[in-house]
């Protein structure tokens, strides 16, 4: 495979990778009519991170599956693209990972905790299967109209030192 047909098939994965987290999320979506907003089950972010020398753009879809008291389970799907330039080399990558893991808190402030597999498509390599996680914090705003707008900060092996903010529905 040449170098110009990777970094082709790098960024149609990301670009498909994208498209397929904003369709399944309005899947996802739904209205609820209630008097006091409840913690939704679904979200959406994008976060900027740098590690190692390379910046990255990645965007997340986070979905609750279960609650037990001020523990929630998730099931998360991620995609990014990365630049890296050390000088007399530059290059771009992306890579797809999904995560189980928890947050754990009630209200406004949370802690994220994930762990599972990262496909990474990169300028040397074409694929790798290393071990995505993140632990970080996250800031939950609720606004009137019920839409909940969050904020989040941490360290992650796919997303390098990050902050984002995102939606959840």
């Amino acid at each position: 495979m040449t170098k110009a047909n990777a970094n082709y098939l790098v960024h149609t994965l990301s670009l498909y990778s994208f498209f397929l987290l904003f369709v399944t999320s309005s899947t996802f979506a739904q209205e609820q009519e209630e008097a006091t907003p409840k913690p939704k089950n679904n979200g959406l972010d994008m976060s900027l991170g740098y590690g190692n020398s390379y910046l990255n753009v990645t965007g997340n879809m986070l979905s609750i599956i279960s609650r037990q008291g001020s523990a929630s389970v998730f099931l998360k799907l991620g995609t990014g693209l990365y630049l890296q330039t050390d000088g007399w080399d530059s290059w771009s990558a992306s890579s797809i990972y999904g995560q189980f893991g928890l947050l754990f808190g009630e209200g406004k402030h949370q802690i994220e905790a994930g762990i599972g597999p990262m496909l990474y498509l990169g300028y040397n390599r074409v694929t790798e299967f290393p071990i995505s996680g993140t632990l970080g914090y996250r800031f939950h705003e609720v606004e009137e109209d019920k839409i909940h707008r969050f904020y989040r900060f941490g360290f992650s092996f796919a997303e390098g030192l990050y902050i984002g903010a995102g939606r959840s529905f």
